[in-house]
């Protein structure tokens, strides 16, 4: 199918919905930290990996275009934006080792093998803070 199969992506729906956290992460709204609209995922901490994330639906073997938008605090130590299997094996991810000053556009084409669903996820190593506002959108690739 086409379109959007990550349902709010762009965390405008008050509270968690379908999001997850692995660490300490959540989701604010209307306290200006959003990229656009009111809502806004974040992840941060002082130790260990903390991620949002949420598991979506798609066809195995098909490709799809992963987007969105990200911001770290000045001190990143290992930021990655990316999908996963459910067993947590990273199908495709983009990874910042530098602040993202302001809102950045990440994205990447992902195949997703042969897995129907998949986690899509923004998070960090400590140490670090990282904000997904307005994040993230996963379409289907339309062949060349």
């Amino acid at each position: 199918p086409d379109g959007n199969v990550l349902p709010n992506g762009n965390f405008e729906d008050v509270g968690m919905g379908s999001w997850v956290c692995a660490g300490n992460c959540g989701t604010d709204h209307g306290l200006g930290f959003a990229q656009s609209g009111q809502g806004n995922g974040w992840a941060r901490n002082t130790s260990g990996w903390n991620d949002i994330h949420r598991t979506v639906n798609v066809v195995p073997n098909t490709v799809y275009h992963l987007s969105g938008w990200g911001r770290t605090s000045s001190n990143p130590h290992d930021g990655f934006f990316g999908v996963r299997s459910s067993d947590g094996q990273v199908l495709g991810e983009v990874h910042f080792t530098n602040s993202l000053n302001g809102y950045t556009h990440l994205s990447a084409d992902v195949n997703v093998g042969n897995n129907g669903q998949v986690d899509v996820y923004a998070g960090a190593w400590a140490n670090a803070s990282c904000s997904a506002g307005a994040l993230p959108s996963m379409t289907q690739r339309r062949p060349a």
